[in-house]
């Protein structure tokens, strides 16, 4: 491949991927589902306007801080299931619903 392709196919890559870019957020912004994303220590990067609606903070009460519907004497479990996951670690515990909680596992 001559520097000349090289450079067309790089530049070309570049534009797939900053037009990956728009409609994954496209699809981020207009999803009917709460997406939410966060670092390692729990603190949110990303609030859609899904999560908005289903969590009723807005993004800029959440971004930047702990996630919000985690209760303060529930976020040592959470990061402890946070690094679970971070190490690769297939789990399921106990599932939230409205009317209490269930276990999987007991289906």
């Amino acid at each position: 491949m001559s520097l000349d392709q090289h450079t067309s196919f790089a530049a070309g890559e570049e534009t797939d991927r900053a037009a990956t870019s728009r409609i994954l957020a496209t699809l981020v912004q207009a999803s009917p589902l709460a997406i939410v994303t966060f670092d390692p220590e729990g603190v949110v990067t990303m609030w859609n306007p899904a999560a908005e609606r289903i969590f009723g903070w807005s993004e800029k009460e959440a971004l930047g801080t702990r996630l919000p519907f985690v209760p303060a004497e529930k976020q040592e479990e959470f990061r402890t299931l946070l690094r679970r996951a971070l190490r690769g670690e297939a789990f399921t515990e106990p599932e939230l619903h409205r009317s209490g909680p269930t276990d999987p596992r007991s289906s």
